[in-house]
């Protein structure tokens, strides 16, 4: 399933709407889609040291 132009917009283009939550999500969209693992223990600890709304 291909994934919308939005998604890869946010990890490859951030602005300031786009806060790390969003980022974070957006990349793990696009990981799973190529089939790559990622680690949410990795995703929650960044979310808890950066704050999930900066």
């Amino acid at each position: 399933m291909p994934l919308s132009q939005e998604v890869r917009d946010i990890v490859g283009k951030p602005n300031a709407n786009h806060g790390i939550g969003l980022r974070i999500l957006a990349w793990a969209a696009l990981k799973s889609a190529r089939g790559q693992t990622f680690y949410q223990h990795r995703v929650k600890a960044t979310v808890a040291d950066k704050g999930a709304g900066t």
